[in-house]
C-alpha cells in the first residue's frame, strides 16, 4: 500500500525554505554626540537586520524598526545568544526569520544601535546627545544606505528597560520621527520603589565624593551618579552631575536642583507639554512584569499609564507574570509574540 501524505506535508516537501535575512554590521557616526566631556566614542556599532527578500526584490522599500538596549547592556545583547546550548535561540534575528518564515511577522527592517550604557537615550552636554544621535543621526544613515520607507508611519522605536524608557521619550520629544512605539519594562518613568529616598542603598551617595571612588560603590549608587550625568549633568561638579539625594541628619531625602532635573526628564512628568505628539502616534504601548527585580518599573508603569488617561492618550498597557528579563525570549517570549508582531501591524508598509 502506498502512503497517502496530506496536501499540506506535499507543499512543504516540495516548496523551498524561505532564506533567513541578514545580520550587517555598521560603524554609524554620531554627529550629536561630538563633544562630550566623558569622552564617549561618536561611532556607533550599530547591527541592521534585512528580511530575507531584500536582496531579492532589489525595488522594494521596507518599513523599519529601531530597537534600544538596556541600562550596562551592549547592542549585542539582541544579536548574540545568550544561552550556547541553543545557538539563536535568543537573538532578534532568529525571532524574525522564525515569524517571518511562519507568518506570524511581516518583513521590515531591525536597526539595533550600541548606545551609551546608562543615558536613558537623554541629551547631556556630559555623555553625548543620545535623544538626537537615534532620532536624527542614524534614521537619515539608514534612510540614505538602506531601501527604507524613509517617514514615520513606517518607522517604528521600542526598547527594554532603558531602551524602553529611551523609546518612549525620543518618540515623545522628536516629532515627526517615529509613529510606533513600544516599551518592554520601560525604566525611569517617575519616582517610586526603588527609585526614591527609601531605597537603602541611597545613603551610599553621601561617601562619593569623586568618580575615582565609583568603581567600588553599590549597583544603585554607580547607576545614580552615571544616570545623573544625563539627567542632570554638571560640569562643574566632581561627580558631572547634580545628585538627586542627599543625606541631611541621618536621613535620605530630595537633593535640588538634582531632584527637580531629574523628575523633568521622567516621562510621566513631560506628558502633559508633549499631549500633541503622544495623540498623532499611531500606536503607544507598554508593559511591566508584576516580578520586577527594579520596583520601581511597575509602580510607574501604572502611573504613566493613568496620566496618559487622564489627558486622553489613547495607549495599551500590560502587567504580566514575569521578572525584568525572563518573558523576553524564544517562541513564546514576548518580543516574538507581542511586540514584533505589534509593529507588523502599525506600520505602514508592513503588509
Amino acid at each position: 500500500m502506498k502512503p497517502i501524505l496530506c496536501a499540506a506535508l506535499v507543499a512543504a516537501l516540495i516548496t523551498p525554505a524561505l532564506a533567513g535575512g541578514t545580520l550587517v554590521d555598521l560603524e554609524v557616526p554620531g554627529p550629536s554626540l561630538e563633544g562630550n566631556l566623558a569622552g564617549i566614542a561618536t561611532e556607533r556599532a550599530v547591527s541592521v537586520y534585512l528580511p530575507p527578500s531584500y536582496e531579492s526584490q532589489p525595488d522594494r522599500r521596507y518599513p523599519t524598526l529601531y530597537l534600544l538596549h538596556g541600562i550596562t547592556d551592549p547592542h549585542t545583547t539582541w544579536t548574540k545568544p545568550w544561552n550556547g546550548n541553543h545557538p539563536g535561540f535568543d537573538t532578534v534575528q532568529a525571532l524574525m526569520d522564525a515569524g517571518i518564515a511562519a507568518g506570524h511577522i511581516e518583513e521590515m527592517i531591525l536597526v539595533v544601535p550600541d548606545s551609551d550604557k546608562v543615558c536613558h537615550y537623554t541629551d547631556s552636554p556630559v555623555r553625548g546627545g543620545w535623544s538626537r544621535f537615534i532620532a536624527e543621526d542614524l534614521p537619515n544613515f539608514i534612510d540614505a544606505r538602506f531601501r527604507t520607507l524613509a517617514n514615520a508611519e513606517s518607522r517604528g522605536i521600542a526598547g527594554h528597560s532603558m531602551g524602553g524608557h529611551g523609546a518612549i521619550k525620543v518618540a515623545m520629544t522628536n516629532p515627526g520621527r517615529f509613529g510606533a512605539v513600544y516599551g518592554l519594562n520601560p525604566s525611569l518613568l517617575a519616582w517610586g520603589g526603588d527609585l526614591s529616598a527609601e531605597n537603602p542603598h541611597v545613603a551610599g551617595l553621601s561617601e562619593i565624593e569623586s568618580l575615582d571612588q565609583l568603581g567600588g560603590a553599590h549597583f544603585y549608587v554607580q547607576a545614580i551618579v552615571s544616570i545623573g550625568q544625563c539627567l542632570s549633568p554638571n560640569a562643574e561638579s566632581a561627580l558631572l552631575t547634580d545628585l538627586p539625594f542627599r543625606t541631611e541628619q541621618g536621613k535620605v531625602v530630595p537633593s535640588q536642583p538634582g531632584h527637580g532635573r531629574w523628575q523633568a526628564q521622567f516621562p510621566s512628568y513631560m506628558v502633559a507639554d508633549h499631549v500633541d505628539v503622544l495623540k498623532r502616534l499611531r500606536g503607544l504601548r507598554f508593559d511591566s512584569a508584576f516580578e520586577d527585580e527594579y520596583s520601581h518599573i511597575p509602580i510607574t508603569s501604572m502611573e504613566f499609564s493613568r496620566v496618559l488617561e487622564e489627558h486622553g492618550i489613547e495607549h495599551t498597557f500590560e502587567m504580566y507574570n514575569g521578572d525584568h528579563r525572563n518573558r523576553l525570549w524564544g517562541r513564546k517570549g514576548r518580543l516574538y509574540t507581542e511586540v514584533f508582531p505589534y509593529f507588523s501591524q502599525l506600520l505602514v508598509g508592513a503588509k
